[in-house]
């Protein structure tokens, strides 16, 4: 009976997490959230262009901040994110109706996955939910951007993770994966996570012979060798163009920064921008 009034309550507090992040969401889309920022517009025409041409292009990007440089090519990040989203386009339109639910859905996945995990971590519940709707609320005023994305995923990817179980670290990783695809700098969001879990179940308790490790280091290396054999194909076929733009972008972006690196990790380390990545490594290690 105690067995059951513990897994009852867990899953209570599993419904009352998901009812919050349903309410919050609600309330970002009666607020008409997110709002546009910057250049949140330019990648959502990068990816109406990708669907209607087959090609990665930003012209109005270009144009208006990267004169000079080589035309027709979307600079700043890596075109995962505007692909994705113009694989919602197909499905649901390009209205603004269709783009907003693409971010609440996200939204919904990142408060939740954050309500839970706190409650999974012995964080209050109540106080968990007024600081996850300050964040929440905060960053959709930065518009549909793709670090914003990129950080729900984390969320996801780490409530999944901190179950413990083989198969949640293969679909953890597999989350963070789509978190560094979508913006690369989420691989630091990731990687002390993962090497804390791993202590946590690996280390600590030295099961390195067990098969448990044996599903854990196969799950790092499938998703690892699978991102890398696709972006080694990317960068070999279609996307080739944008890699081979985006070090012109890069030299002129950061100086004095050693681009003397093949594409692939040019790419991975614009994506760690300076004024950002320590607050971002301290958030995740506190």
């Amino acid at each position: 009976m105690g067995a059951f009034s513990r897994w009852l309550d867990q899953r209570n507090s599993t419904l009352l997490s998901a009812a919050l992040a349903f309410g919050l969401t609600l309330a970002a889309g009666w607020l008409d959230l997110p709002k546009t920022h910057i250049d949140d517009l330019y990648y959502v025409q990068t990816a109406a262009t990708y669907l209607s041409t087959g090609r990665i292009d930003n012209t109005a990007f270009t144009q208006e901040f990267r004169q000079g440089l080589t035309p027709d090519r979307d600079f700043g990040q890596l075109p995962f994110y505007s692909f994705f989203l113009s694989l919602w386009m197909g499905f649901f339109g390009t209205s603004a109706a269709s783009l907003q639910l693409f971010f609440l859905l996200f939204l919904y996945f990142g408060v939740f996955s954050l309500l839970d995990l706190s409650r999974k971590l012995g964080v209050n519940l109540l106080f968990c939910f007024f600081c996850t709707a300050v964040f929440a609320l905060s960053l959709s005023l930065f518009g549909l951007r793709m670090d914003v994305v990129s950080f729900f995923l984390f969320l996801g990817g780490w409530r999944i993770l901190v179950q413990g179980s083989p198969w949640a670290y293969f679909a953890g990783l597999g989350v963070f994966a789509g978190c560094a695809a979508v913006y690369p700098s989420g691989f630091f969001f990731g990687l002390p996570v993962f090497f804390h879990q791993y202590y946590r179940d690996i280390l600590q308790p030295r099961l390195l012979g067990s098969w448990k490790n044996g599903v854990v280091i196969a799950s790092v290396l499938f998703w690892f060798a699978g991102f890398f054999f696709l972006m080694q194909h990317l960068i070999a076929g279609d996307w080739g163009h944008f890699f081979r733009d985006y070090r012109i972008s890069a030299q002129q972006a950061v100086a004095g920064v050693p681009f003397s690196w093949d594409k692939y990790q040019l790419a991975w380390q614009m994506g760690t921008e300076r004024s950002f990545f320590f607050p971002k490594m301290g958030f995740v290690l506190w």
